[in-house]
């Protein structure tokens, strides 16, 4: 049966770096003509590579190798063979301790190769590998066991994230296994004979397991045996064993197959504990010849089969599954075939092979350092200029500006905690607020690929992003580590900490948490491959985030962690797949962290899905996923948990609807259509809830097409009805606070945000914290406002953004002075508080300076209260302006001259807190405990579920009222 699977060395020759260690067949002992035991050097190489630096890269020479006893791999460490042929290691006939004459098990096997946590010098001491376990591998080295080693197996692979095993064959003949209990992501790998191919339980954290394009035959018992693994295959075949993948009696897993083949086989696949919810089965597109059972139950004895010798499953399916919008789920098998099974099947991989050696060329070739001291910025961009695929031997190269990749440019690297591309902190390109800078960037529809290495935005460089993908359906990202917080590793210190020693804030107390742009960035029709990444700084606004896409894109063992709202999310994506993607929220800074956020999205699966908390979480969250106007998503195996007892209360919450899905353990979850088109109320003064469960939601305002936009100030959040559309979804999730909104002639959204400078972020020469906005007024204030204890941290700063092209369009308006510029409309805070009580005086002076919007007619005056004002209203020459004096207790009535200043005050009402709205027919409208409406005296009042806040007009007639209340949006009719 045809499969993926090559055989051939993908490294020829040795890596080109001095920090690199072989191993040599001289290097090895005689033990007989044409046998070199290489057991004790090659142990000595790995462990001196470990001492000396506390991760490295260890290299095997081409040549056949033997040892006769276990080769202990530590943390940090890879393993690579090279030559023209793969070197082979064979474990030598009735190695001591890896025979035994009495019935022999798992429990009491012993291992060719170890993955730990230490350096042990023997089986004693060893400290198995386990969650902290990163970054170590093994590959393109081949396995045999001889004869009298029933015991053995080839690897325990009991690792963490960036760790893989890779292009091996492991000839396992009479010996136990080829793989004893997994971790993470392998591929390439081809196991001939033993019991097993793999044996595994559950992974090391618990997470999911990837294997792709691999190969399993003539095992005696199944090709996998396994047990809450959460295993997931792609383009794997299993042939000539009596079952390819078999869990362990009495024990549920979560397994997913999808274009594999199953070849004389007595069975595909044995389920046990089939009623358990936690028993979840997908598989789709599976081709079997000569398979008479296609899935067996344990406990019922059920098969299930096609008729003929060979046929292809489109789908089988075991476990809960539940539909969106029904509240019932059901425990059940759905099997379905191929209605064509004559067609050829199509099983082509998705993983690109790794360029010829011959090809790359040595980035030090052209003058970089790698010393994470001098600025390798100008010689990387001439390699990218001159050379298509670059090698990054282990070192830290500094960058100073964004690299642009053109269309065929890759980047080669081969352990990502080693070679690494960093920013310093304060780096001035990617300094203060304005829109996402990239360390890198893919062009559009490229041709990449970026492999093993480590990228770094350090903790204070607010507009970094640390990859932007653009590329195309052939590029190819894998083995990244988003550096930041977590997985950190030195020479001296095995475990660096990732939190102070109260663990409540970052180890490092200059740095802030959500304070710079997402990790990894694919948008402008970016997909492609994406595999083994690992992203968990706490930094970044969320691990990863998906825009305006709609190429496909496949990710495999994605590992999001550590952040502080979001972990992913994806805007306006279409046709992606993800197989084996976890989170995991820390209580530090996640405890109140979005798994995953999904607007507009749609023709997405997520198979393998998990979602945990740790242990120290005390506090309840809503959901894993929160969806937007989405349809066609599919859950393939969805895994809800938590040790403590605050596990997230519902798989989904879809924002529109409102309805949910509360399982936590799901087989099957399909999403027709969560697309909500709003329907105006027809009743007057009868409030109707738009959006519920929210955070704290204020300021709102409209564009000139009637466009609504929403601010959830909190969580750093904008979000946007569309006129066109009647749909809300999620517009904008930024790290720099939103405080108000206004939209300029153009349509362009201009947002009052709260500035938080990084320590010893500069503007020119002078730290920005120096820097006085408002002169003597900032320190003054005339009246003891908000803005002197703001301004001790904080910034104001006012953003524009195209809503059309999102934040890539963000900018920083300057303020201007007003004699300068020809104002037609004019922005003022709607409320204040001032402890002097003084607002009737004080907002009487004019403002020398204002914000001057894209449309150049349309400013924000540039007053102090701006810091907490929670609406804007706009102002014309020669009208009336209605602001609210929350320390008073009522609203003033202003005029407004020539010059847009404010004067003449009158109490208009004595009530009001954060907005005051004036309709066209002389009504007000003013936000209290309660909503009311005055003409001249109070003409009613309404009490609504969430304390009004701030209102705006829906329409220019003035007959729909929008009202922000705490966490909930209420459109409601004032007038027919």
């Amino acid at each position: 049966m045809k499969n993926n699977i090559t055989y051939r060395s993908i490294y020829q020759s040795c890596l080109e770096d001095e920090k690199v260690e072989v191993v040599t067949v001289n290097d090895g002992q005689e033990l007989e003509p044409g046998k070199i035991d290489i057991s004790d050097k090659l142990q000595n190489t790995l462990y001196h590579v470990k001492q000396k630096y506390g991760y490295g890269i260890v290299m095997l020479q081409e040549g056949d190798y033997y040892i006769n006893k276990t080769i202990y791999i530590p943390r940090g460490i890879r393993l690579f063979g090279f030559g023209i042929k793969r070197p082979k290691i064979t474990l030598i006939k009735n190695a001591a301790g890896f025979r035994l004459d009495r019935e022999h098990t798992i429990k009491t096997a012993k291992y060719m190769c170890w993955f730990t946590a230490n350096m042990p010098e023997k089986d004693e001491e060893v400290k198995d590998a386990n969650p902290g376990t990163f970054y170590s591998a093994l590959s393109n080295i081949d396995f045999a066991i001889e004869s009298g080693n029933n015991n053995a197996v080839v690897i325990r692979a009991h690792f963490a994230q960036n760790c893989y095993v890779s292009y091996c064959h492991f000839e396992i003949g009479e010996g136990l296994a080829g793989i004893h209990s997994v971790g993470n992501e392998m591929e390439q790998l081809s196991f001939s004979g033993g019991d097993w191919g793999i044996y595994t339980g559950k992974c090391s954290p618990g997470w999911p397991f990837v294997m792709t394009d691999c190969y399993f035959t003539r095992q005696r018992k199944s090709g996998i045996l396994c047990t809450q693994s959460g295993m997931t295959m792609a383009r794997v075949v299993f042939e000539q064993i009596p079952v390819a993948v078999e869990s362990m009696d009495g024990y549920w897993d979560k397994v997913i197959m999808k274009d594999c083949c199953f070849a004389n086989l007595s069975t595909g696949i044995l389920i046990a504990s089939e009623n358990n919810v936690c028993t979840q089965y997908n598989m789709r597109n599976i081709l079997a010849e000569a398979v008479p059972i296609f899935a067996h139950m344990k406990d019922s004895k059920k098969n299930y089969h096609a008729d003929s010798d060979q046929y292809i499953v489109k789908s089988f399916i075991h476990g809960a599954m539940a539909v969106y919008g029904n509240s019932e789920m059901e425990v059940k098998t759905v099997m379905e075939l191929q209605n064509t099974p004559d067609k050829k099947y199509s099983c082509v991989s998705d993983t690109p092979d790794l360029p010829l050696q011959k090809d790359w060329t040595n980035i030090k070739k052209y003058g970089a350092i790698g010393d994470g001291i001098t600025d390798d910025t100008e010689a990387i961009r001439r390699a990218i200029e001159d050379s298509d695929i670059l090698y990054f031997p282990q070192g830290k190269y500094f960058i100073s500006d964004t690299l642009s990749l053109k269309e065929n440019t890759q980047l080669l690297g081969f352990l990502p905690i080693a070679t690494q591309i960093i920013l310093k902190d304060n780096t001035d390109k990617f300094a203060g607020i304005g829109a996402p800078k990239a360390m890198i960037e893919t062009p559009v529809n490229g041709k990449n690929r970026i492999q093993s290495i480590g990228i770094d935005c350090a903790g204070r460089n607010p507009r970094a992003v640390a990859i932007k993908w653009q590329s195309g359906m052939s590029s190819y990202l894998y083995d990244i580590k988003f550096v930041g917080g977590h997985g950190r590793i030195d020479k001296d210190t095995e475990y660096l900490p990732a939190y102070n020693k109260t663990r409540t804030w970052d180890y490092n107390e200059d740095y802030q948490w959500d304070s710079q742009y997402w990790s990894l960035w694919i948008t402008n029709q970016g997909g492609g491959t994406f595999k083994n990444l690992w992203t968990a700084s706490p930094y970044a606004a969320a691990g990863i985030y998906i825009s305006d896409t709609a190429t496909k894109g496949i990710m495999y063992q994605v590992s999001s962690e550590h952040h502080v709202r979001q972990e992913i999310l994806m805007k306006h994506v279409a046709n992606w797949e993800f197989y084996g993607i976890q989170t995991e929220e820390e209580v530090a800074e996640g405890s109140y962290c979005q798994p995953f956020e999904l607007s507009c999205c749609e023709n997405l699966i997520f198979a393998n899905l998990y979602a945990f908390r740790v242990i120290w979480v005390d506090n309840p969250y809503e959901s894993v996923i929160r969806t937007w106007n989405c349809k066609k998503i599919e859950f393939q195996n969805f895994h809800n948990y938590t040790q403590m007892k605050y596990t997230i209360l519902n798989a989904v919450y879809d924002a529109n609807s409102k309805q949910t899905v509360g399982y936590w353990q799901l087989a099957n979850l399909w999403i027709e259509d969560t697309e909500t088109h709003i329907q105006m109320p027809d009743r007057s003064w009868e409030p109707k809830a738009i959006l519920e469960n929210l955070d704290c939601i204020d300021s709102m305002c409209a564009d000139e097409n009637g466009n609504l936009y929403i601010c959830d100030s909190r969580l750093k959040r904008v979000y946007k009805w569309d006129q066109k559309t009647a749909k809300i979804e999620l517009l904008l999730s930024t790290h720099y606070r939103p405080l108000s909104l206004a939209c300029d002639t153009l349509g362009n959204l201009l947002m009052v945000v709260e500035y938080k400078p990084v320590k010893f972020a500069k503007k020119g020469e002078t730290l920005e914290l120096n820097i006085e906005e408002f002169g003597e007024r900032s320190r003054q204030d005339f009246g003891a406002c908000f803005y002197p204890f703001f301004r001790i941290d904080r910034r104001i700063r006012v953003l524009s953004m195209n809503t059309e092209k999102g934040e890539s369009s963000v900018y920083e308006l300057e303020p201007k002075l007003r004699s300068e510029v020809s104002l037609q409309k004019l922005y003022y805070p709607v409320n204040q508080w001032r402890d002097n009580g003084d607002m009737k005086t004080v907002i009487q002076l004019p403002d020398e300076t204002c914000y001057i919007a894209p449309d150049g007619i349309t400013g924000i005056t540039n007053n102090p209260a701006l810091a907490r004002a929670t609406g804007l209203c706009a102002v014309q020459k020669n009208g009336v302006f209605y602001a609210v004096d929350e320390y008073n207790k009522y609203v003033l009535k202003l005029k407004v001259d020539q010059n847009f200043n404010l004067h003449n005050p009158t109490i208009a009402v004595y009530r009001g807190e954060y907005s005051a709205l004036a309709a066209e027919n002389g009504e007000l409208y003013v936000s209290d405990n309660l909503l009311y409406c005055y003409r001249g005296e109070q003409v009613r009042s309404l009490a609504l579920a969430k304390r009004p806040a701030c209102m705006i007009w829906k329409d220019k007639e003035c007959k729909y009222l929008c009202i922000s209340a705490r966490s909930n949006l209420y459109i409601m009719k004032v007038k027919d």
